[in-house]
């Protein structure tokens, strides 16, 4: 039982907060409302499959950034004076991220899975869990300028597309374990395509993944 269970959450106890922050609401090319749903699809489940987080429901307070820089600000007031929120996860954020970093000066931890924006590399408590724009999309910028330099124009086959051979993985590892159930000597993994998208709001004919692992005692 890794957070309490495998029933709904418990509705009589005290619900913990998770504060959203995501790019939304602005003009089409730049506005990602796939990642506040991610959120809230993650947010369903514990509370409806995981039994919530030792019995208490999970509960969502979202902000968005639209436009400006000066409604980074906004978000970062509005989960400072939210006493129940405990973390803040970033959506796809490119606008906004010093003002709201200068505001929460390192109060609440935040998590983030491909930064869009420099300010998230030296904030205070802010966690790139799958890299920066240096280290994930300019390098991949470059990595293509090398592989390919008189192309203009390029099909890119992501490894969760099915059937599709990658020309690059998110990890370092072999390409079998890119994907799905595998097995290395004695260990079993598993390796999910995920929710949402990064950067290009994009996932082609690659239906989005929860996956639930249940373990049970031999």
């Amino acid at each position: 039982r890794c957070v309490g269970g495998w029933d709904s959450a418990n509705p009589s106890l005290s619900p913990g907060t998770l504060g959203s922050v995501n790019r939304q609401g602005g003009p089409p090319s730049q506005t990602f409302p796939e990642a506040t749903r991610a959120a809230q699809a993650v947010v369903k489940m514990i509370n409806t499959e995981l039994g919530g987080v030792h019995g208490h429901p999970v509960q969502l307070a979202t902000c968005f950034i639209a436009t400006s820089e000066a409604q980074g600000t906004t978000c970062g007031q509005q989960m400072l004076n939210n006493k129940g929120v405990k973390a803040i996860v970033e959506g796809i954020v490119a606008i906004g991220n010093a003002s709201m970093y200068g505001v929460l000066n390192g109060a609440i931890p935040t998590l983030i899975g491909v930064s869009a924006d420099p300010a998230d590399d030296t904030a205070k408590n802010v966690f790139e869990l799958e890299g920066s724009v240096k280290s994930a999309t300019t390098a991949f910028g470059s990595f293509l300028r090398k592989q390919f330099p008189n192309a203009h124009t390029l099909a890119l086959a992501y490894q969760n597309l099915p059937g599709a051979v990658p020309i690059t993985l998110d990890s370092v590892l072999p390409r079998r374990l890119g994907r799905g159930a595998w097995r290395y000597g004695d260990m079993a993994g598993y390796t999910s395509v995920g929710v949402g998208c990064s950067i290009v709001v994009v996932r082609f004919n690659c239906p989005p993944e929860i996956t639930l692992h249940r373990l049970y005692c031999g």
